[in-house]
């Protein structure tokens, strides 16, 4: 009951909520991640 509540709690209120959030996080996360990823690719390349 606790996965079913929580699919349907999260899927049906924080559906628009998340749609909100998703757009917004997603920009300044896309921004921070390929910087992130560039810096452990070269950090483990060399290392």
């Amino acid at each position: 009951p606790s996965p079913l509540l929580a699919n349907k709690n999260p899927n049906q209120k924080p559906t628009r909520k998340n749609t909100r959030t998703r757009p917004h996080t997603h920009q300044p996360n896309r921004h921070e991640n390929p910087k992130k990823i560039s810096l452990s690719l070269k950090s483990k390349k060399p290392n």
